[in-house]
């Protein structure tokens, strides 16, 4: 069986989706600050966008899982025709998969916890794991040189658009919680509520045009037919 596949359709569907999450998220926790019944504390928890094992964390894994499905298919693809940028694609596939366990579980998050405790980080470090992951950054970003600079300019582009917001909101988005905490203390303000509200968004909206670009790549670059069939029409 062959389904059709329209990339912008996808696009505005991961769209709806997201917009509803954070609707939601911000709903439930301001129906929380002023109600504060074990419903509604309930509902908070399902939704809250800074939880794990909740709607909005299941919907990143397996968003980010979608885009590792993508580039296994095109690593495959690659593979088959021996094409020189194969093992980056085969990279890029198996960094998706540990991100989205990695969304789900929150691997991160205890490793910066471990971080904390022993080296008492605080201020823009207070979430430690940016230490550590601007370096593993700044190195995979010199192994992806050469694969950036072999991609067709319109996939290039739109690859560095999803990866430039996906960092920002991952990284800046905590360092600037970690400041936050430093100065204010733990509690959840609702500046703090607002700032990983936005962290979070801009991770699941770089994750979706990501999507996006994979869809148009292989539309563009696999002429094999795989398991959809990618169209045009709106």
């Amino acid at each position: 069986m062959n389904i059709p596949v329209t990339p912008i359709r996808v696009l505005r569907t991961l769209i709806k989706i997201i917009a509803g999450l954070v609707f939601c998220g911000l709903l439930t926790h301001l129906l929380f600050h002023y109600l504060k019944s074990l419903l509604i504390a309930e509902l908070s928890y399902i939704f809250n966008l800074d939880e794990e094992h909740n709607i909005p964390a299941v919907y990143s894994f397996f968003q980010l899982l979608a885009a590792c499905f993508l580039l296994a298919i095109i690593a495959r693809h690659a593979s088959q025709a021996k094409h020189k940028l194969r093992a980056y694609w085969w990279l890029m596939a198996l960094l998706f998969f540990y991100i989205s366990f990695d969304e789900l579980e929150s691997f991160h998050e205890r490793a910066s916890l471990w971080i904390h405790l022993h080296f008492h980080t605080t201020g823009f470090f207070y979430f430690a794991w940016v230490i550590p992951t601007i370096f593993i950054l700044l190195v995979l970003g010199l192994i992806l040189l050469r694969f950036l600079r072999y991609l067709p300019a319109d996939s290039r582009k739109r690859f560095l658009i999803a990866g430039t917001v996906y960092i920002t909101g991952a990284v800046g988005g905590d360092v600037v919680a970690g400041q936050y905490i430093s100065i204010h203390g733990n509690g959840l303000g609702w500046p703090y509520v607002v700032e990983y509200h936005v962290e979070e968004t801009m991770e699941m909206l770089a994750i979706a045009y990501f999507i996006y670009a994979l869809l148009l790549h292989i539309r563009d670059n696999i002429r094999e037919p795989v398991i959809f069939s990618i169209i045009n029409s709106d």
